[in-house]
């Protein structure tokens, strides 16, 4: 898929997003990756053990382990899953719908692939290679649409990996450059442009570089940064980086995001067993203040449209010592000619 490319720029970097964070753990698991959630909240995941690794679907606290052997990425809202087939002559792309399982079809050569993404529309993304052997530098993304494979290359890249996309068909993953010094680049594709995501002044060497893996219908982006100081997971929203980290983790890696904003992942304390986490937003103090406001305004509105509305026998019975029958009716005429934004406007302007 040839594009054109613009970079984005003006980005920024900064520190501690405000989550909370839940730990899913397959019981029995050596190990447990998360790397789907859909809008509903069900998540797809991994048991890590190898070479034992055996896909799930996790829901309202129940787990079901996937009738085959692979790597399950990613589903959608309608319940679609997919992953990687995985056994030690072949790693295939696999499509799992309505209990039926179906491996996508080959690519050119005799490669290898893997399903990284799918969105509500069926189309899948994600990469393959031109060899079976497991442990593979990807070297071509993909999209598979309405039956068709369409090859995703950065242009000048020596591997690209298609890792998500959102309803409205935006792809996001990550490339690298040929040489030693290859710097790992984020990317979106949008309407056949290549956008590059980077760290704000990024390390070029590899293996440094910015790491793309879920794209929402928002465009917010998740991933993980490594630099010469160590790196960090990352919301990428705005325009701007901002890094998170599971409490006491050794590592943090975020794979998928859905559209209320949650993260699914895992982490660690050491290098030897993984949690899965999903990590919810939690609201700043600025945005509760926000929405305490919204509902008192609204409260207040209300108060005011109640007392707009009365009957007007309500609002006459009373006489006034100032004209008597003849006040009350021009007063009413006057509130019955005003419209009722106006009304309003007045409220707020004058308490």
């Amino acid at each position: 898929m040839a594009g054109l490319l613009c970079i984005w720029s003006l980005a920024s970097l900064s520190q501690a997003a405000s989550f909370s964070f839940t730990t899913i753990e397959l019981p029995g698991a050596t190990g447990t990756d998360l790397y789907g959630i859909n809008d509903t909240g069900q998540i797809v995941g991994i048991n890590t053990a190898f070479p034992y690794q055996a896909g799930f679907q996790y829901e309202n606290g129940m787990f079901t382990t996937l009738p085959f052997p692979g790597i399950s990425r990613d589903i959608n809202n309608v319940g679609q899953i997919v992953g990687q087939y995985y056994t030690f002559s072949e790693n295939r792309a696999f499509l799992y719908s309505g209990g039926e399982f179906t491996l996508l079809p080959e690519f050119p050569s005799l490669s290898a692939s893997s399903a990284l993404g799918i969105n509500d529309a069926g189309q899948i993304v994600g990469y393959y290679v031109d060899t079976k052997t497991p442990g593979f530098l990807p070297d071509h993304g993909y999209l598979y649409s309405n039956g068709t494979l369409t090859t995703i290359d950065f242009p000048g890249a020596l591997g690209t990996v298609a890792s998500s996309i959102n309803n409205a068909g935006q792809i996001a993953g990550t490339f690298r450059y040929p040489g030693a010094t290859g710097y790992i680049h984020g990317f979106v594709l949008s309407n056949g442009v290549f956008s590059i995501v980077d760290e704000p002044g990024a390390v070029d060497a590899y293996p440094y570089g910015t790491l793309i893996t879920g794209i929402n219908d928002s465009g917010e982006l998740v991933g993980s940064l490594s630099n010469p100081s160590g790196g960090c997971a990352f919301i990428y929203q705005q325009n701007s980086f901002t890094c998170f980290s599971v409490p006491g983790a050794l590592y943090t890696y975020p794979f998928g995001i859905n559209n209320a904003g949650q993260i699914i992942g895992s982490y660690g304390f050491s290098a030897s067993r993984s949690y899965g986490f999903v990590a919810t937003p939690v609201p700043e103090p600025a945005a509760l203040m926000l929405v305490a406001g919204g509902l008192i305004a609204l409260i207040r509105v209300g108060a005011v449209r109640r007392r707009l509305t009365k009957p007007r026998t309500q609002r006459t019975v009373k006489k006034s010592a100032r004209g008597g029958k003849q006040f009350r009716k021009s007063l009413i005429l006057k509130l019955s000619r005003r419209p009722p934004r106006e009304r309003l406007v007045d409220f707020f302007t004058h308490p």
